[in-house]
């Protein structure tokens, strides 16, 4: 299974929390949403070891301020989210997907996890499948 298509499969499961794999109470992000099927909610970069590759290409949500939202919520420089594929969705998820109607109305523009799903899977690699014997299968978004 790719990882574009675990992702959708967790989003069905998880609760969509920004900034946490696992919020041990059902939730979690992008990476923890495919880390769930694969059956390591917290080890999406040991299922999919490309996520952690270097990547550096522009955001693909025209984010271009210095400073953008990258993990677990926080607002780091723009390059080093645009330094890794898992980077970059974090910061897709946390800032586009799970963006509150305050982030919404500055002008931030809202991605759902079926637009995150087919970017990544324009720029995941071919080969990156993973055996997901029995994928666990709902999406609202809780922002921290």
């Amino acid at each position: 299974m790719r990882f574009s298509e675990a992702m959708v499969l967790g989003s069905m499961a998880l609760r969509a929390v920004r900034g946490t794999e696992d919020d041990h109470n059902g939730g979690g992000c992008a990476l923890g949403m495919a880390g769930f099927v694969g059956g390591n909610q917290r080890g999406s970069h040991l299922l999919w070891p490309w996520l952690e590759t270097e990547f550096a290409k522009p955001l693909p949500c025209g984010c271009r301020q210095d400073r953008v939202m990258g993990g677990v919520g926080h607002m780091i420089h723009r390059m080093a989210v645009e330094s890794t594929y898992s980077h970059t969705i974090v910061h897709l998820f946390n800032q586009h997907v799970c963006v509150t109607p305050k982030e919404e109305a500055q002008g931030i523009e809202r991605w759902t996890i079926d637009r995150l799903a087919e970017y990544v899977a324009g720029i995941e690699p071919r080969e990156a499948e993973v055996v997901v014997e029995n994928p666990q299968q709902e999406v609202t978004c809780e922002v921290k």
